[in-house]
């Protein structure tokens, strides 16, 4: 269990030991998925493609602007274009802010791709997923196969300090997270690992689930319990009207987040912050905050995988802002500390640092 209140900030790197593309994994899937083939006269991936033929279709003819489909193939072959160009899908689908063909090709083809990326995970994971489960029974994960991964590393904090069956309902005591990711992986693993754990029934490891605060500022790519609403982690909707509705989710930086007063309250609170295998690019770290009124930060953890030495030094200023004066960035030896290593790698550097606050 985490003593001090501890908000974990996840980025795609928290992602990628679950199997997940990388950004720049990420954007040569979607280039695939928009190619469009000449001979077939459609975009590579046909779902996507007759999810934007129903868009078309379904356009009122009193519309203000009405695109045809060969706009939207044109947005397509632009998107394949630009990526080889672009710094991640997020920041090009930002930059073309002002073009709805492109918005709409580029958030199908991230709903997509992210919804087989969770469905290729469950499939690796879960080995009794090719059989009938009773009802009310989880499909259970093979944590040996996740034993190298931060999580597997993170649970066994959680439940240290005497989280038993009896006080399970605790479990999530003075923990939250804000996710920039578009999968649902962290909500999964936390009920698999509550289930498998603990070997209480699906329905309960969900209700204590729910007691912990996740927030994803740029959406998802399907409800997770969102008002009754559930889209179970793995499935893959390639109807035109589920792809079309579920694009709506996905939001870009300078959207409004649903959720940025919250994240920002987070923030806020936290008397520790940990990033796993974050980015740190300055559209995220603006929504983050810092708050100068309330600030409640003592120590700050955070990944740097891949990062340059001199790019740390920037990344160790910009994160000892977040703290109380009084441990900020003006203090000699501010209280951050920045690992170059994987998200696994941190949690076995500070394990009891982290959790002992």
């Amino acid at each position: 269990m985490f003593r001090p209140k501890t908000l974990f900030v996840m980025g795609a790197g928290a992602s990628t030991e679950f199997n997940f593309p990388t950004g720049a994994a990420l954007m040569n899937i979607i280039k695939e998925k928009l190619v469009y083939d000449e001979a077939k006269f459609s975009l590579s991936d046909a779902a996507i493609h007759r999810a934007l033929l129903t868009h078309v279709n379904g356009t009122p003819p009193g519309a203000p602007v009405i695109y045809g489909l060969s706009d939207y193939v044109d947005a397509a072959r632009q998107i394949v274009r630009a990526m080889p160009l672009s710094a991640s899908i997020d920041t090009y689908m930002d930059d073309q802010r002002s073009d709805p063909c492109i918005q709409l090709c580029g958030r199908l083809a991230i709903v997509k791709a992210i919804m087989e990326a969770e469905g290729a995970c469950k499939y690796k994971f879960s080995p009794e997923r090719a059989r009938i489960l009773p009802p009310g029974t989880m499909e259970t994960v093979d944590f040996n196969l996740l034993e190298n991964t931060w999580f597997v590393r993170f649970f066994k904090m959680l439940r240290g300090g005497g989280v038993s069956k009896e006080n399970v309902a605790t479990i999530f005591n003075n923990i939250s997270i804000v996710s920039f990711n578009y999968d649902r992986s962290a909500e999964y693993m936390l009920l698999a690992g509550l289930y498998s754990y603990y070997g209480i029934p699906e329905a309960e490891a969900e209700s204590i689930l729910e007691k912990l605060r996740i927030l994803h500022p740029y959406g998802t790519v399907g409800p997770w319990r969102e008002g009754g609403a559930h889209l179970p982690f793995g499935q893959i909707a390639d109807s035109p009207d589920d792809l079309l509705k579920l694009a709506k989710r996905i939001s870009t930086y300078t959207e409004l987040s649903a959720h940025a007063d919250d994240v920002k309250d987070l923030v806020s609170e936290a008397q520790v912050i940990i990033f796993l295998g974050f980015g740190y690019i300055q559209e995220n770290m603006r929504l983050l905050g810092p708050n100068d009124e309330a600030r409640a930060a003592r120590h700050i953890y955070g990944t740097a995988y891949g990062f340059s030495q001199p790019d740390k030094v920037i990344i160790h200023g910009i994160l000892a802002k977040f703290l109380i004066p009084a441990f900020s960035v003006w203090n000699p030896n501010p209280a951050v500390d920045l690992f170059g290593g994987t998200c696994a790698g941190l949690f076995d550097e500070y394990p009891l640092k982290m959790s002992a606050g």
